[in-house]
C-alpha cells in the first residue's frame, strides 16, 4: 500500500539524518519516485 511504502521510506530517512541534508533528500526523492513507479505498475 502507498501509506506503508511511504512510512517505510520515512523511517529509512530517519536513519539517514547523519549524512548531509542534500544527500538525504536525494535518497527520499528516489524512494518516493520508486514507490510512484510501483503504484503505476501495480495499482491497488
Amino acid at each position: 500500500m502507498v501509506i506503508y511504502g511511504f512510512s517505510n521510506g520515512f523511517y529509512r530517512w530517519k536513519t539517514l539524518v547523519r549524512i548531509p541534508t542534500s544527500e538525504a533528500l536525494r535518497q527520499v526523492l528516489k524512494l518516493i519516485l520508486k514507490n510512484l513507479s510501483q503504484i503505476k505498475i501495480n495499482p491497488e
